[in-house]
Parts: C-alpha cells; sequence; structure tokens
C-alpha cells in the first residue's frame, strides 16, 4: 500500500457518530449494555457522556471500520493506539467509579482483539466487585425505579455474569460470582427491546442474548465440578447427569433461528457464538466425565451412573 495515496481522515468523521451507529447494528442487538436511544441522545449533547465511556466506543468500533462504505475510504486509526488510551483512561476512571465505569470496563473486557488476558482477568475482578457495590446483584424488579432503570440493570448485571464465568471458562481461573450471592432475573425481550427499535432483527438477537445468559447459568453450574478442591465421585455423577439433562433441555427450548441446522441468511446476530458456546459446555462436561472415570477407575461409557456416553456433536 502506498501511504501517499491515503486521504487524511477529515474532521467530521471524528466528530461524527458513525462508528457507533455500526456499533449498535452490528455488536449491540447480540449484547445489549446500553440504552441504545438515550447514548445517542447523550452523546449527540456533546458533553453529557464519560469521555472514558466513548473512547471504549470508539475503540471497539474501530474493529466495524470496514463495514462502513464512508470509512472503508480511509485509512483506519492506529488500533493499538487507541485501546492505550482507553486502558489508561479506565484506570484514571477507576480512581473514582461510577455507573459509567461498569460500561467501559464490560466493554474493555468485550473488546477485540484481545492483547491482554491477564488484564481482562483482573478487570473482571473489578467489574465484580463494582457491580456488587452499585447494587446490581440484586432484583431491581419492585424497585421504585423507571422501567428503563431497571431493565438497564439487569443487563448490565448480566453481562457481568457472562463476562465472570466465560473468562473463568477460557482463562482456567475459578468464577468470582456465585448463585447465592444474587437474585436477578433473567432479562426478558421487554427489557431489551425498546419501543423505538421492534424489528424482527432486533428481536431474534435479543433472544439470542436471552439463551446466552440461560446457558451462563448451566454453565455456572458446571464449572465448581472443575474447580472445587473436594472430589466425591458419586456426587459428581449426579451433578453431570442433571447438568447434561439441562443442557439436552436448553437445546430443545432454542428458536429456529437459532438452532445449529438453521440456513438463514444472514444469520442472527449473536447465533454463532451462541452454539459455540453450546457446544463448549458440552465438551466440558465430557472432559468432566472422563476425569471422573479415570479416577474412579469406572469408565465413563459404561458407568450405570453415566446416563449419557459420549455422542456427536
Amino acid at each position: 500500500m502506498n501511504w501517499s495515496d491515503c486521504k487524511p481522515i477529515p474532521l467530521w468523521l471524528l466528530t461524527t457518530p458513525l462508528t457507533l451507529v455500526r456499533y449498535f447494528e452490528e455488536i449491540h442487538p447480540a449484547f445489549p449494555l446500553l440504552d441504545e436511544q438515550l447514548f445517542m441522545e447523550l452523546y449527540k449533547a456533546g458533553d453529557k457522556l464519560s469521555p472514558v465511556l466513548v473512547c471504549y466506543f470508539f475503540s471497539v468500533s474501530l474493529i466495524l471500520w470496514h463495514h462502513s462504505p464512508v470509512l472503508r475510504q480511509f485509512p483506519k486509526p492506529d488500533v493499538y493506539f487507541i485501546w492505550n488510551l482507553a486502558v489508561e483512561a479506565l484506570q484514571q476512571d477507576f480512581l473514582a467509579p461510577a455507573l459509567s465505569t461498569m460500561y467501559s470496563v464490560l466493554l474493555d473486557m468485550g473488546g477485540r482483539p484481545i492483547y491482554s488476558m491477564l488484564v481482562n482477568t483482573i478487570n473482571n475482578g473489578r467489574a465484580v466487585t463494582l457491580a456488587q457495590t452499585l447494587g446490581l446483584n440484586r432484583d431491581p424488579t419492585n424497585w421504585r425505579r423507571p422501567k428503563s432503570e431497571k431493565s438497564l440493570r439487569i443487563r448490565l448485571w448480566w453481562a457481568v455474569v457472562i463476562h465472570d464465568r466465560w473468562s473463568s471458562f477460557a482463562h482456567g481461573i475459578s468464577p468470582t460470582i456465585t448463585k447465592s450471592r444474587y437474585d436477578v432475573p433473567i432479562p426478558m425481550l421487554e427489557d431489551i427491546i425498546t419501543d423505538s427499535n421492534q424489528s424482527d432483527t432486533r428481536i431474534k438477537a435479543a433472544n439470542s442474548f436471552i439463551h446466552l445468559c440461560t446457558l451462563t447459568e448451566i454453565l455456572g453450574e458446571v464449572l465448581p465440578l472443575v474447580y472445587d478442591l473436594t472430589f466425591n465421585p458419586e456426587e459428581t455423577w449426579k451433578q453431570i447427569r442433571r447438568l447434561e439433562t439441562n443442557l439436552d433441555d436448553w437445546e430443545d427450548r432454542l428458536p429456529s433461528y437459532l438452532r445449529r441446522d438453521n440456513n438463514e441468511n444472514p444469520r442472527v446476530s449473536g447465533s454463532s457464538s451462541l452454539q459455540l458456546s453450546y457446544l463448549a459446555v458440552r465438551l466440558l462436561l465430557k472432559r468432566i466425565s472422563l476425569h471422573t472415570s479415570t479416577v474412579s477407575n469406572q469408565p465413563a461409557t459404561t458407568s450405570p451412573n453415566c446416563v449419557n456416553p459420549p455422542k456427536k456433536l
């Protein structure tokens, strides 16, 4: 590429919410952290949003730069430079954290590409602690607060739970959140879909997020079988049997557009990741079965306690 042929990035591109629009069209539907309408209104107001949060939105949205016919005409800004600015700003924000810090740290952990798993793990611990400090782990359903605020708190908490458990699965570190420490219900469609955006595409993507939450609940029950230091083979077989049944039920409840054999094009936002996550949990249970049979000298395929022998995924 001849850099002398590159067009300079005009000032209006640096101030327009064009990259944010791409985020809300392609990433947000399957992982709805924010109130889209309120966020865009505050952004256009000029100085109503946390600068750290805006910085993270630009950082995350850069992966979508070439998805825009307007943006792709110009060279993409230096991803490393912008992420370094965002990370440095987040460190300062944690000195006096607020709800906007919660959004920023979740965007940080969900950002791509991942540059440091260690930093992600540390941020996960800080996110869980901050969420509990802000009371996000408590059910707001009956609170005398606006419906939009209660829905936002529910979505935020489940975003924290998802990051905590799946980073535990990926990085081999025990999860921070335990089921007995929160009572926030699984999000419902009305907690995600707004009156201004009820398209079929958004509804399907919202259902993908809801099913990710329920799958994460199952993962939360599988992880103790990996990390608990005490080991009881008989009890472990019981847990494996129950969890495999739960996974079967979860798969049976999937709507057709979220299933593996769905040929819908384009695919629902989040559906591919959802299916990959399901297979990951299924394989983890098989590994636990294999380990348990090895330790207890009882073959997993012949054990009377193992109702579901390994099968083709």
